[in-house]
């Protein structure tokens, strides 16, 4: 079983996408955040858009070896320094003693690449036995990480149609929680059913809409 991350971040103005593809799918699942608004692809006419607030950011979806594993104490030196991913790093070899957040791991060895300049990990390559970080799977398993690109420009877009119920509808003034799936819209209101009938009986007419019939309301649905 593979499992493929691809993930593209941009710092200022925040924006993110991470892709997943698995050896079993035809296709990608993509998560993706532009400023406050996040967006959930799952096929070319499968996607959910909804606002997210600073707290639900999900931020760089896979989380880098250090973060998995903490650093590296005792590894061994490979010299000289090489260029890996086009940035100079020095180059080491470990074991699983050289880990230092491994309680999960019951046997490791890799090779890592720390850039010289900034020493963040360019390259990690690891074969291990006991709980994978990312699954929570028991077993034999392979990791391989790859920073490319560093300080590249990227442009990372809002997945096309995605939001058009949003820009379709007006919303309550007090909505939150907004999101969107196809041509239907969902959000959360404090407003009363009736203050909500009203603005959308004003709202849908301003805007060009038309009956086609009698409406249903009731206590709690209109």
């Amino acid at each position: 079983e593979a499992l493929e991350m691809d993930v593209e971040f941009v710092r200022d103005p925040h924006a993110e996408r991470v892709t997943v593809r698995t050896a079993e799918s035809d296709g990608a699942v993509e998560f993706i955040q532009i400023g406050d608004r996040q967006y959930f692809v799952l096929g070319e006419d499968q996607c959910m858009s909804s606002s997210v607030g600073d707290e639900e950011a999900f931020s760089a979806g896979i989380p880098s070896p250090d973060e998995m594993f903490g650093g590296l104490s005792g590894a061994h030196r490979v010299l000289p320094d090489e260029t890996v991913n086009g940035v100079l790093a020095q180059h080491y070899t470990f074991d699983k003693a050289a880990l230092e957040n491994a309680s999960d791991v019951t046997w490791a060895e890799g090779e890592a690449w720390v850039a010289v300049d900034g020493g963040y990990v360019v390259r990690f390559a690891m074969r291990a036995e006991g709980k994978e970080p990312t699954t929570g799977h028991e077993g034999q398993y392979e990791i391989v990480y790859d920073l490319e690109q560093v300080n590249a420009p990227l442009d990372i877009q809002e997945p096309a149609g995605c939001d058009s119920a949003a820009l379709e509808f007006p919303t309550m003034p007090d909505a939150t929680d907004i999101a969107s799936m196809g041509e239907m819209l969902m959000y959360n209101t404090s407003s009363s059913l009736d203050e909500v009938l009203a603005f959308y009986q004003d709202q849908m007419s301003a805007a060009g809409w038309t009956s086609t019939g009698e409406p249903f309301i009731s206590e709690d649905t209109a």
